[in-house]
């Protein structure tokens, strides 16, 4: 492709250079010497407007055409701070695979406070120390799944990209500290089958009500019926249960007591 620019000459002595690429460069006043000065702001095709540069020709301020801007600051280990606003999260880069390019994520911190670190070559962040002083482990796969777990917590989630959405954000499998796993998640983050530490298993059916149905083979196999009767926001208070001999528990207590039931044809 064959560049041409047109030049704008301005009283001050500044000293626009307009490619025909869309970019526009912006000088100060030239050199004794008649060559321009600093670089004063660089605009590019997109039309993202880069300012405040140093005397290294390095910008410090950038505003988005999108809407957004963020500020550099430039470290004197080699690495670079961009601090994004509105959004007010702060990535440090490094040139971390020697090509000449401060380009490498190898720090990531969030608004509120979560610190992403040990990126991998691929831009993955292999550790998080959240703002609430728990932290985490992730592990990525030749298939593309993720396995996090949680050091203070101890369980440890699987997730993939079911939905093709190009993120790895949808839960696959979740094992707890304690060795239950749970499996079989819908597109809303629910698991349908657990398969606890004790050798018993369960299943769920979510309802369009809200509530959710539980049944084991635990204790010779139960069903129960689970809502949000205290408003909490969790589905986990029983309604009732109903026992694999015809006995159906009901009128449960916030304690999980039943105070009624209504009992089977228990006859041979």
């Amino acid at each position: 492709m064959v560049m041409s620019a047109n030049y704008v000459y301005h009283a001050d002595g500044s000293l626009e250079i307009h490619m025909s690429d869309g970019s526009v460069m912006v000088y100060a006043a030239g050199n004794d010497d008649g060559t321009p000065g600093r670089l004063i702001s660089y605009e590019t095709p997109e039309h993202d407007v880069y300012s405040r540069y140093d005397d290294q020709n390095q910008p410090g301020h950038v505003d988005f055409d999108g809407g957004g801007s963020g500020d550099y600051i430039r470290h004197t280990d080699g690495t670079v701070s961009f601090h994004a606003l509105p959004e007010g999260y702060t990535v440090v880069f490094a040139d971390t695979d020697g090509d000449g390019e401060i380009d490498d994520v190898i720090r990531y911190t969030t608004k509120a406070g979560d610190v992403y670190s040990d990126y991998d070559d691929q831009g993955n962040p292999g550790h998080v120390d959240f703002h609430d002083h728990t932290s985490g482990d992730y592990t990525y796969f030749p298939d593309g799944t993720v396995a996090f777990h949680s050091i203070e917590e101890g369980y440890t989630a699987v997730f993939a990209d079911r939905d093709h959405d190009g993120e790895a954000d949808d839960i696959v499998s979740m094992t707890t500290k304690g060795g239950d796993v749970y499996s079989d998640y819908d597109d809303q983050g629910n698991p349908g089958h657990v398969e606890f530490a004790n050798d018993t298993w369960g299943d769920y059916t979510y309802l369009s009500d809200g509530k959710v149905l539980f049944t084991t083979n635990a204790d010779g196999g139960y069903t129960i019926l689970l809502d949000d009767l205290d408003g909490d926001g969790e589905v986990d208070d029983i309604v009732t249960q109903s026992m694999h001999n015809g006995d159906v528990y009901s009128d449960f207590d916030h304690l999980g007591k039943p105070h009624h039931v209504e009992f089977g044809d228990h006859t041979p």
